[in-house]
């Protein structure tokens, strides 16, 4: 398909969050056939948020009307329930960073520390 129409999203390759990194747990660091993915926990540690980037095409896909497709593989068992959010940290200056987390933290009910 071009590329103008489909393509994947890739995991990021910075922090979930800017200010949440000691929070962070890294998936797959020793399975070399995935990529190591940086999450967040949420709903207490019953669910893991990680941060998806997008190319600049991507983003203009997004500008342009296209949708997200969201993939959840079950492997044939029961599907899990499944969440998508838009995040944008961009442009977020440092007095607003702690507010930020606090936000975040109270979104996800996670046992974040923003002290």
């Amino acid at each position: 398909m071009a590329m103008d129409r489909f393509d994947y999203l890739e995991p990021a390759q910075g922090q979930v969050v800017e200010g949440l990194e000691d929070h962070e747990r890294i998936f797959a660091l020793e399975q070399g056939q995935y990529k190591p993915l940086r999450t967040l926990a949420g709903e207490r540690g019953l669910s893991s948020i990680y941060r998806l980037e997008l190319s600049d095409s991507q983003r203009k896909m997004v500008a342009d009307g296209a949708d997200v497709l969201v993939e959840v593989l079950h492997f044939g068992g029961p599907m899990a329930p499944t969440r998508v959010m838009l995040f944008n940290q961009r442009g977020v200056g440092e007095d607003e960073k702690d507010p930020m987390a606090r936000w975040f933290a109270a979104q996800t009910k996670a046992p974040y520390s923003v002290e």
